[in-house]
């Protein structure tokens, strides 16, 4: 997602340059920079060298940094409500997961 707006401005041999829209998205790539770096190595079977530049014009058109108009809020759906009798239903155990492994795998013991 982060690298959705980006766009490959130049490869030249094994030097990719990437753009992107601000400088906070930048930032933000360079953080993920090694991982990216691993699978692109990985997918090109070669090492590549990223070099992030910003390039304000990538900025979506028809952007706006106006307010936008209020959404409305939808109207409420009524759904029914089953009465649940709580007598006698319910289970105390001092461990989750031994309740879940003998619900699950009845009968099993633990092996330690």
């Amino acid at each position: 997602m982060l690298l959705a707006g980006a766009h490959v401005r130049a490869v030249d041999g094994a030097r990719v340059t990437v753009a992107l829209a601000s400088e906070e998205a930048r930032r933000s790539a360079s953080d993920y920079a090694p991982a990216l770096q691993r699978a692109l190595d990985h997918e090109f079977r070669t090492t590549l060298q990223i070099e992030w530049v910003v390039d304000a014009s990538l900025v979506a058109p028809g952007v706006s940094t106006t307010a936008r108009p209020a959404r409305r809020a939808p109207a409420p759906v009524e759904t029914e409500v089953e009465e649940i009798d709580d007598a006698g239903s319910s289970i105390v155990v001092d461990s989750v997961a031994d309740h879940l492994i003998t619900e699950m795998f009845p009968g099993a013991e633990e092996v330690s």
